[in-house]
């Protein structure tokens, strides 16, 4: 959508979730995150994780995570990086799944995210 992009400050759906989770957790409490842009703006997403960790010891949330091996290497090394940030600050009541698809890519990865993703979060 290029009119949108070039008129409007946009930003990718999966860094909102990220984003929702880290400023305002209660909005949601199932999420399904694909292929995290966590190398977008200069890797935002884990200084705003930084700032909301010392005041909040808990996520209540389901959140799957997934991201395709094909894909290109700052998404999966960010993908890996956001993985291994949540689990090491062990957030109480958050239920991180996480999966990388095997020779999935960006596209390809779509409909496996979905699907694993709305079962993970529903059973």
């Amino acid at each position: 959508m290029p009119f949108v992009n070039k008129t409007y400050r946009t930003i990718p759906e999966d860094w909102f979730a990220l984003y929702v989770l880290f400023h305002q957790p209660h909005t949601f409490r199932r999420y399904i995150i694909g292929s995290p842009t966590v190398w977008w703006d200069d890797a935002a997403i884990l200084q705003y994780e930084r700032d909301f960790a010392p005041n909040n010891a808990g996520l209540s949330a389901i959140a799957f995570m997934s991201v395709g091996s094909r894909e290109s290497e700052p998404m999966v090394a960010g993908f890996q990086e956001m993985v291994k940030v949540m689990q090491d600050r062990q957030y109480n009541n958050l239920e991180l799944i996480t999966h990388i698809f095997e020779d999935e890519t960006h596209i390809s990865v779509i409909p496996a995210t979905i699907s694993r993703g709305l079962r993970a979060v529903f059973t």
